[in-house]
């Protein structure tokens, strides 16, 4: 309620879970008429993370790649979060935990 006064508040949602999102926020009658934009974005093919997780680290093996789009998903925010000076496991330690 208390920013509900501010004149030219713009609020920004963003996350990956979309199902969620949609539900609770998009489909509320509190915000119908009133998202100016709605971005979807999907997730990098394979090929193409593969790629980008040997640009990173040239020593990673394919099973370290699948591990990491294991539990990344392939989305590119996660992707670039990755810090090569880590080990796998740390990474997904940090990511996660």
């Amino acid at each position: 309620m208390y920013f509900s006064h501010l004149p030219g508040l713009i609020l920004i949602i963003c996350g990956s879970i979309s199902g969620w999102i949609e539900t609770n926020i998009l489909s509320h009658s509190g915000f119908l008429g009133r998202i100016s934009l709605d971005l979807v974005l999907k997730e990098l093919r394979l090929p193409r993370c593969s790629e980008f997780l040997t640009q990173l680290d040239p020593h990673l093996s394919n099973y370290d790649k699948l591990k990491l789009l294991a539990v990344t998903g392939g989305i590119p925010k996660y992707l670039e979060e990755i810090i090569p000076g880590l080990s796998v496991e740390e990474n997904i330690r940090r990511l996660c935990f």
